[in-house]
């Protein structure tokens, strides 16, 4: 047998469409869609049992107080029973008029049977002496106990069912005793306990529907409560995941440069040692090789000044390689210092700005905002001539910024470009990467200027690591 697609497709389909819109539900929707029909069920089966129960109440009050009419009013007139077949013509007279006022306005008729199951008086004369099968009821009076139904079954010759509503069987006993010598059935008119019973009713629903329906609104209070309160613990989660991806990003990022600015430090060590190198070789050295060879010409004088030529240069180059004690000066401080060493030995003056907040910082960046402040004023020195030397720094919170800069004369792509890629600053970037930091350079306009810029919660997690 083949199935086509069109038999199993909308059925996948459409348990597809209901599970996607389940999952678009809220979990207050959910609740109430999945508790509304369980709620509505008990409900009504509650209702039912209460009002099944309700009418059993009024069934068993008005067979009460049936009973007692009967027990006061026609029992003395039905003694006799349990000797003779029927009720003696005057009692039976008697019962004609007791009941008559009642007939139609709260009865439809009354029936006294003999426990032999004939009938010994009724209001509807044409049954009397006659024998019927006994129902349920009728044997429960007979045994002394009321008994009362709505709808009963009526015995066989009774009127259609719909003339009458609530059927009562109540024991006549012998006066004085409890010996029952006879059953009485009264059906009672419909009008008379409709009324009493519907508004019995619609109260007992009333109630449970407001029982049922504040439950199911307190139920969904809580429910919406439980809600939020996950909602805005997965909204925090995710804020917080989101936060704790972007921390990795950057944490892999920062991984990546640190390691290439140490490959690019090792190469630029080699470098800069094989410089110190060159330059004491062909600086000092040959200073001092001269010097030798005036000492064995005996020119004392050229010989001075070739040694004190020769000591200025060791100096000058020993001067960038040494930097004071800045492990206990703040920030401010260490850059100031820069600047004044750099005042001493080129003669210039740079104009600072300073507009910093007291912030702690490790020693590494201390470290890193000397050099920076160094080489940049060393490199305006060298291409400005020291015009225009400008350094400013600023720290708000976690940012520290330190900018240097120059007015000297306009400067081309060449020379920006050259700049860009001399030792002293492809060093400087490594040593700000390394250290999580961005830096930037390039014309200004008048001169050139370079830029560190740290995060200082990044450079702390990158100490720490270290460390």
């Amino acid at each position: 047998m083949v199935i086509g697609s069109s038999e199993i497709g909308p059925t996948v389909g459409g348990s597809s469409s209901r599970s996607v819109v389940w999952a678009r539900l809220s979990l207050t929707r959910r609740f109430v869609v999945a508790a509304l029909p369980v709620l509505l069920l008990g409900t009504m089966l509650v209702g039912f049992w209460v009002a099944d129960r309700v009418k059993r109440g009024i069934a068993q009050s008005s067979a009460a107080s049936v009973a007692l009419y009967l027990d006061s009013v026609i029992a003395p007139l039905a003694q006799g029973l349990d000797r003779s077949d029927a009720i003696v013509p005057e009692h039976a007279a008697d019962l004609d008029r007791q009941l008559a006022p009642l007939i139609g306005k709260s009865i439809t008729s009354l029936k006294i049977w003999r426990l032999d199951n004939s009938v010994a008086y009724s209001t509807r004369k044409g049954i009397v002496g006659q024998k019927f099968t006994p129902t349920a009821k009728f044997l429960q009076a007979a045994r002394g106990q009321i008994a009362a139904e709505f709808e009963g079954a009526p015995h066989e010759g009774d009127r259609p069912r719909d003339e009458f509503e609530l059927e009562i069987y109540a024991p006549v006993f012998a006066l004085g005793t409890d010996r029952v010598i006879a059953v009485a059935e009264v059906y009672a008119i419909r009008h008379a306990l409709g009324a009493e019973l519907r508004r019995a009713l619609l109260a007992t629903w009333l109630t449970i529907g407001s029982i049922g329906a504040g439950m199911l609104a307190a139920l969904t209070a809580i429910v919406r409560g439980g809600s939020r309160t996950i909602e805005t613990q997965e909204r925090r989660l995710h804020t917080q995941v989101h936060e704790l991806e972007t921390l990795l990003d950057q944490n892999r990022e920062l991984r990546e440069r640190v390691q290439r600015a140490r490959q690019r430090s090792a190469q630029l060590n080699e470098s800069m040692l094989r410089g110190i190198g060159s330059d004491l070789h062909d600086g000092p050295a040959q200073l001092i090789g001269l010097s030798l060879l005036l000492l064995d010409s005996d020119q004392t004088e050229r010989v001075r000044a070739a040694l004190r030529q020769a000591l200025k240069d060791i100096r000058t180059i020993s001067g960038g390689l040494v930097m004071p004690e800045i492990a206990h000066s703040p920030l401010d401080q260490v850059v100031a210092q820069a600047v004044r060493f750099h005042e001493i030995h080129t003669g210039t003056k740079v104009a600072v700005q300073s507009r910093d907040e007291g912030t702690e910082v490790p020693i590494p960046l201390k470290v890193c905002a000397f050099r920076v402040v160094q080489e940049g004023l060393s490199n305006a020195f060298h291409h400005a001539r020291g015009r225009g030397q400008r350094v400013e720094l600023s720290s708000a919170k976690h940012l520290i910024r330190i900018s240097i800069s120059d007015e000297g004369p306009d400067v081309s792509e060449a020379l920006a470009s050259a700049r860009g890629t001399s030792l002293g600053l492809v060093g400087l970037r490594d040593r700000v990467e390394t250290l999580g930091g961005d830096f930037q350079s390039g014309s200004n306009g008048l001169g050139y200027t370079i830029c560190a810029e740290f995060d200082l919660r990044k450079v702390k997690r990158i100490v720490d690591a270290d460390l």
